[in-house]
């Protein structure tokens, strides 16, 4: 489900949702803003502090459906054990969000488990997801691009810091302002990077997750997550889901090259980048952020050195 989106939304009527003014805790229900399978994302008001949040409600409607009274019951008993784990997940998720305090990051406000089921506040975010976004920017300049990967960057580096690894990157889990500042979100499939790959079902998303997410014994780090976000962003350059990892192994990849797809769009220096990252082989990408932010910024500080020497001798030879 998307997250806290939405300019200009209206009020929709929902079957399910929660009405207009009920109260959780200290924040009131305003509209609905969009609703998925796992649940639906409200445009609420934090009475206290004034201001407006966006409040995510677990409420897969396959397991689960609600009372008048507003509590969230099973459809049937034997979707117990699902409900469960799908609650623990979404727990898991506010618990990581909450802790984590950056600019390229979603900011969660509070973690509610009310009506036999959860909410994450969350701040309330103008804008759209990259997906929505590259429609109405179906051709982004190389500036562009930079801009949103450099901050994307930061965010991620901040999370492996905190020993995380995101683990789901894709143009649905990226929201972009309306101040074009970019956003990671939603952290369901976070984990600790050490425990990465024990004990859980690997999410996949076909064009974007890495090998190693296929095949979880083969090793992991934040190259995983550095494979997703370039894939992510060849995405945005190209306009089309790169092919899945899996189908890149073997004597043929029918991965055209970024480089040759995008010749005269793009540098040489950025298309490069770009394709040291979407290897599939984990152990030949960059192995952490700062190793891929130097290759995406060596050659813009050089021009910026050699646009600055050439600045000064016309200064002279005037």
């Amino acid at each position: 489900m998307g997250a806290m989106n939405v300019s200009g939304s209206e009020f929709q009527t929902h079957r399910l949702a929660l009405p207009s003014g009920f109260m959780l805790s200290e924040y009131r229900i305003l509209e609905v803003l969009g609703e998925g399978s796992f649940g639906i994302t409200y445009l609420g008001q934090d009475i206290g502090q004034n201001v407006q949040v966006a409040i995510k409600e677990l409420l897969p409607t396959d397991l689960v459906t609600r009372r008048n009274d507003a509590d969230v019951v099973l459809v049937t008993c034997s979707a117990k054990a699902e409900f469960v784990r799908a609650k623990q997940r979404f727990i898991n998720e506010g618990r990581t969000l909450t802790r984590l305090k950056h600019p390229h990051i979603v900011e969660a406000v509070r973690l509610l488990e009310l009506n036999d089921t959860a909410y994450l506040i969350m701040e309330f975010v103008r804008g759209s997801t990259l997906r929505a976004w590259l429609r109405t920017n179906p051709h982004p300049s190389e500036e562009q691009i930079t801009e949103l990967l450099l901050g994307l960057l930061d965010g991620l580096e901040y999370i492996h810091r905190e020993g995380l690894l995101h683990w789901d990157i894709s143009p649905d889990n990226i929201m972009v302002r309306d101040s074009g500042e970019p956003l990671l979100l939603d952290f369901g499939s976070a984990r600790a990077a050490l425990n990465a790959g024990r004990n859980f079902i690997s999410v996949v998303r076909h064009g974007f997750s890495p090998i190693e997410q296929y095949q979880p014994p083969v090793p992991y780090g934040a190259f995983t997550d550095i494979y997703s976000l370039a894939a992510t962003i060849i995405y945005a350059m190209t306009g089309s889901v790169p092919p899945k990892a899996v189908d890149r192994l073997g004597d043929y990849d029918p991965y055209i090259p970024i480089a040759r797809k995008m010749r005269g769009r793009y540098s040489r220096w950025l298309t490069k980048a770009m394709s040291s990252a979407f290897v599939v082989r984990p152990q030949a990408r960059p192995q952490n952020v700062a190793d891929w932010r130097r290759l995406l910024t060596t050659r813009s500080q050089s021009l910026k050195f050699a646009t600055a020497k050439i600045g000064a001798a016309r200064t002279v030879l005037d």
